[in-house]
Formats: structure tokens, C-alpha cells, sequence
């Protein structure tokens, strides 16, 4: 059942960090050993464009990184969800209506 996808779909869901990065790839390999296709990588927690100075250089490296992620994670639909200051169910909604929007980067 866990390889029919059909029936199963598989998303990772990872920080735009190197760790995070690693443990996603490992665990991607790890399903598609066993014929598991993973069909999404949500990148959480994002900067958004209009960020005070302080954070800028941490944006910037962001975006190389989100860059990065997209073309070693080719064939697999890539969607970024923004970074919010608290959790709240509103937040949980509007993330889960990005996820079924096909927000794809």
C-alpha cells in the first residue's frame, strides 16, 4: 500500500537549513529504496521579502539555499511556506491552504 501513490503520498517537510537539508535527502533515499516516492518538499519557516536589516544577510542566504534545495530535489514539486512569528490556528489554516494550492517554487 505505502508504494502505491494512488493511495499514499509522502512530503517532507524541512527548514531552509544544511541539517535539516541532509536529514530530508537521507530520508527521501531511505523511501525510495523501498519504491516509496516522495512527491513533495515543503520548505518551512521562509523570511519574507520585507525583513528589517538585522536578518537581511540571514534572507539572503535563504534564497541561495532555497536555490539550492530546488535543483537537488529536481522532479519533486517544491513549495515555501512563510515564516510566522506565532502559531495560531489561523496560521495552520492558511498553511494548509498553501500546501493544497500547489504554491510550487
Amino acid at each position: 500500500i505505502l508504494g502505491d501513490p494512488k493511495i499514499v503520498s509522502f512530503y517532507f517537510v524541512m527548514n531552509p537549513e544544511k541539517l535539516s537539508f541532509l536529514e530530508t535527502k537521507r530520508g527521501i533515499k531511505s523511501l525510495e529504496e523501498y519504491n516509496i516516492k516522495v512527491d513533495k518538499v515543503i520548505i518551512n519557516r521562509v523570511y519574507p521579502d520585507s525583513i528589517d536589516e538585522f536578518w537581511q544577510e540571514q534572507k539572503d542566504n535563504q534564497e541561495k539555499f532555497i536555490e539550492f534545495i530546488g535543483q537537488e530535489f529536481i522532479g519533486k514539486e517544491i513549495l515555501i511556506i512563510p515564516y510566522y512569528r506565532k502559531e495560531k490556528k489561523d496560521t495552520l489554516d492558511h498553511i494548509g491552504k498553501i500546501i493544497l494550492s500547489e504554491n510550487k517554487l
